[in-house]
């Protein structure tokens, strides 16, 4: 609930912000002068909802819009109840008239849109990017390119008795018996012991071949 108030909020004034500054910058002139015909009744109207009232009623719809979405649990049917708000919102500016009031409902009108669509790109983008990050998890790890040489253990292995050396890249187990077979000698490994990531079994980890380490 907490995130989803956030959401709404950061929707609320990301669509208040945009509203504000095409209206400030006059490219919503041309359908607000068709509004204005529509509800002015010729200049009839003795007061104005003011610019300022204007933006709290854009912020407050759009926040709300993409509250109520997110909260939902059928979104689908939500674009129909935003429908049904919209002719609200005009309905709204009629009766205003009929008083006298002018109210400009152009940018409500986008501030609800801007709401619902704004929670539709946010759902499909947290979607697409927990997808992502879910990739990337299962994704096993890169091996480096030019791994370093442990010539240090080498070393030690040789002062320690060690007399034969062999890669692991047909897995430890097969590996280890090549070793012992060759060597006329046993190895016990112990499983528990061997290495292994989260999520690899420990069959996986004895069997698993052409890795660097």
């Amino acid at each position: 609930m907490k995130r989803h108030l956030i959401a709404a909020l950061i929707i609320g004034l990301v669509a208040g912000g945009l509203i504000m500054g095409l209206h400030v910058n006059g490219w919503l002139l041309r359908p607000e002068l068709a509004l204005t015909d529509l509800f002015s009744r010729d200049g009839s109207a003795t007061r104005v909802v003011s610019d300022s009232w204007q933006y709290v009623i854009v912020f407050v719809l759009a926040m709300g819009v993409a509250w109520l979405t997110l909260a939902s649990s059928r979104r689908g049917r939500m674009g129909g109840i935003v429908a049904i708000l919209l002719v609200e919102l005009v309905g709204v500016a009629w009766i205003c008239s009929l008083f006298k009031i002018f109210f400009q409902p152009f940018p409500a009108l986008i501030a609800a849109i801007l709401g619902y669509l704004g929670v539709l790109g946010f759902l499909w983008f947290s979607a697409r990017l927990a997808a992502y990050l879910e990739e990337r998890r299962s994704r096993p790890p890169k091996i480096a390119p030019a791994p370093t040489p442990r010539l240090a253990h080498a070393q030690w292995l040789a002062r320690h008795g060690a007399s034969a050396l062999i890669d692991l890249s047909d897995g430890l187990v097969a590996d280890a018996a090549h070793l012992a077979r060759a060597s006329g000698v046993s190895i016990v490994l112990d499983a528990d012991a061997v290495p292994r990531l989260s999520g690899v079994t420990v069959d996986d980890a004895l069997a698993s071949g052409e890795e660097y380490e």
